[in-house]
């Protein structure tokens, strides 16, 4: 009887190794990528893509320029448009590196407010009905918000 595969997460911990701020990858390499038979990149696992055939990842050079670094914060996520069926809606994947404390749903709220209280269509006071943390984050968010399109106007 064959031994039970290990976990792909265990796999990738056993074949990479730190250094610094980066996660060497010891295994196979394909094209002068890491790689894992029938997963690709490892990195993929890292980040909960393997679910997800419509995101690329790519390694942003300005922050890694070492080939076989694995470190998922060194990766761009880069959703894939379907031209096939455009009306169907994307995979939901739910990015890891992000530690919010927020559900799915508050930070759609989140989201969906900040650009209402940007174009004037809600105000502050309109805000109470939220629970304060969500309530501070919208307002937080739309501050940064408006002091990058401030900056931006002011500085060509």
């Amino acid at each position: 009887m064959a031994r039970p595969r290990k976990p792909l997460a265990e796999r990738i911990g056993r074949l990479s190794q730190r250094e610094g701020d980066h996660l060497i990858w010891q295994g196979q390499i394909k094209d002068g990528k890491p790689y894992l038979d029938r997963v690709g990149n490892p990195a993929r696992i890292l980040l909960n893509l393997t679910e997800h055939p419509d995101y690329q990842i790519r390694r942003d050079e300005s922050l890694c320029d070492d080939p076989r670094c694995i470190e998922p914060h060194h990766y761009r996520v880069i959703r894939e448009r379907k031209f096939k069926y455009d009306d169907q809606p994307s995979t939901p994947w739910r990015d890891p590196r992000n530690t919010s404390s927020f559900s799915d749903r508050e930070l759609e709220e989140i989201e969906e407010n900040v650009e209402l209280l940007l174009a004037n269509e809600i105000t502050e006071e309109d805000l109470g009905i939220f629970p304060d943390n969500i309530r501070d984050e919208i307002l937080r968010c739309a501050f940064s918000i408006r002091g990058v399109i401030a900056c931006r106007r002011r500085c060509p």
